[in-house]
């Protein structure tokens, strides 16, 4: 447990600081990862970028792919480049973690799914990702070999709202 002044506190006999402890990511081994195209205006401007306006289709239903789950990696981890890259990029995103089973669930219910959100950094081989993306079956290779979530969870009812 976190105390006051970055003292961890693993029993009542035993205090450590931050610099003594390994922060590991705060799911390490999720059943699934996906990661939405979400953020319009990050759609809208990778389009551009390509010379295309905003789609209809994309306001119509939630865009994702499948993360590899098997490569999370925690804070100060090192990260496995692919290789042969020569365009390794990130994205800073934040991850809503799911704490319970649901399928088609309604909107005004989704809320109480969530059991918290941490930092999430997509990693992105951007020049094995634009031949992925030319063979028109989405992210492959160029998603595939990491993703860096954490350090901390922060459940929904820590967030103030206004």
């Amino acid at each position: 447990m976190l105390g006051a002044g970055g003292i961890f506190r693993a029993n009542a006999n035993k205090e450590y600081t931050l610099h003594e402890v390994v922060l590991s990511a705060p799911i390490p081994n999720p059943p699934t990862v996906r990661d939405f195209y979400a953020f319009e205006q990050h759609v809208k401007a990778a389009r551009a970028k390509r010379g295309l306006g905003m789609i209809p289709e994309w306001y119509e239903i939630p865009t994702f792919y499948f993360s590899n789950n098997g490569e999370i990696y925690g804070h100060d981890e090192d990260i496995p480049y692919p290789t042969g890259s020569k365009e390794l990029d990130i994205e800073l995103e934040i991850a809503v973690v799911i704490g319970r089973e649901g399928k088609n669930i309604p909107v005004e219910e989704a809320g109480s799914y969530i059991a918290g959100y941490t930092i999430m950094n997509d990693w992105s081989a951007r020049d094995f990702q634009r031949l992925d993306m030319q063979l028109n079956l989405g992210p492959g290779k160029g998603k595939d070999f990491a993703t860096s979530i954490g350090p901390w969870l922060v459940t929904p009812d820590e967030l103030v709202t206004r």
